[in-house]
């Protein structure tokens, strides 16, 4: 029963902090003002989440399960690890580019770190799947190597997106998102381009639920 009333506490933090997240920003959120919304103390809110960024982490990482979930349900035809990351990364795209709010939370500071320190491994694990998928031998130097270059490559094309986003739409900043990956993987560019704009079409006729913290 204890468990019980713990996990919906928890619950309910998230609930509440998401709102007070879209509604204030994550900068101007304080644990305070999520205790008072829910008449508990902060001590309360530390015992499931040491800090504001580990609500703000929990936050993004339910939701990108969702994404994973909804794929896996949806993708039935013609399967390859590539697709499905290009499908995954697609949604992601849109759905923070979609609204300049979003861009304080998703690059925020505090979560650009949790890339660099806490998603190395995940980042790593989708080449390892890409790269089986294809065939490709890898050493694990390359994967590494594969996953950093990702990662700062990723920051630098959402800086040219948010810089001047009339050069780059939201959908071409996607198309160069997910074409990076599939270079770092060494695919060819014709395995390439028939992935992506299969994505696209899966992405287009998949309309995912919206979530108040990126609506």
């Amino acid at each position: 029963m204890k468990n019980k009333k713990g996990n919906a506490l928890r619950e309910d933090i998230l609930k509440v902090s998401e709102q007070l997240f879209k509604e204030y920003g994550y900068d101007h959120t304080t644990f305070q003002m999520i205790a008072d919304e829910l008449g508990i103390t902060r001590g309360a809110i530390v015992y499931h989440f040491k800090n504001k960024h580990r609500i703000l982490h929990t936050l993004f990482e339910d939701y990108f399960q969702s994404i994973h979930n909804y794929i896996k349900e949806n993708l039935n035809e013609n399967f390859n690890y590539y697709l499905y990351y290009c499908i995954f990364y697609i949604y992601i795209s849109r759905e923070i580019t979609k609204n300049e709010k979003n861009y304080q939370l998703f690059y925020h500071k505090d979560y650009i770190n949790s890339w660099e320190n806490e998603k190395l491994m995940d980042v790593e694990t989708s080449y390892q799947l890409i790269t089986d998928n294809f065939n490709k031998d890898f050493s694990k130097e390359e994967l590494r190597l594969a996953t950093v270059m990702d990662l700062g490559a990723r920051k630098s094309l959402f800086k040219e997106f948010s810089d001047d986003a009339g050069v780059l739409t939201i959908d071409k900043y996607s198309y160069y998102r997910v074409y990076l990956i599939g270079v770092l993987s060494r695919l060819d560019e014709a395995t390439i381009q028939k992935n992506i704009q299969r994505a696209f079409e899966f992405v287009d006729a998949h309309e995912l639920e919206s979530i108040p913290l990126l609506a």
